[in-house]
């Protein structure tokens, strides 16, 4: 089976390690790379990212990437950290944008991905409801991307879907 990506040992940056845990094709036909997130400076494993690539109806509701950070690393921007290291990866191989999706009441998630520029696009129903966010990496990843104007779109993207 031929997997979109190389394989891929680890990704670094942020002061974060994401090291390959697994990658295997899923039921649905999805390429799924699984990394253990690791502190550079002290190898404490502080969490995982799934990266979940191919097309299938499944991806609208698990998203592109997931993660969780352990409780006791949480609030220290480590999510925010491995999801760039990510973004910042993946326009090296053709792709060129990702979606996020998060349970409404999330609001940590939310917040991390408006940060990376995630547009909120519409809410997937399955056995809870999600808010998909889409992250345009050529928009990211450009110069001309700036902070203000992304939460400018966001926020008129909210309001138009009565999510804010």
């Amino acid at each position: 089976m031929k997997f979109p990506l190389e394989k891929i040992e680890k990704l670094t940056g942020y002061g974060l390690e994401l090291l390959l845990e697994n990658i295997y094709s899923d039921k649905y036909g999805l390429y799924l790379y699984v990394f253990q997130i690791f502190r550079k400076n002290t190898y404490k494993k502080i969490g995982r990212l799934t990266l979940r690539l191919g097309q299938s109806p499944e991806v609208e509701y698990l998203g592109n990437i997931g993660y969780g950070i352990s409780k006791r690393f949480r609030r220290n921007g480590y999510a925010y950290k491995a999801c760039k290291i990510i973004l910042e990866f993946l326009p090296e191989h053709n792709i060129t944008s990702v979606n996020i999706t998060v349970n409404p009441d999330n609001l940590p998630s939310r917040k991390i991905c408006v940060k990376l520029g995630g547009i909120p696009t519409g809410i997937v129903k399955g056995r809870e409801n999600k808010l998909i966010y889409k992250i345009d990496l050529q928009q990211y990843n450009s110069s001309k991307c700036s902070g203000q104007n992304l939460l400018s779109e966001f926020c008129d993207t909210a309001k138009g879907m009565d999510i804010l």
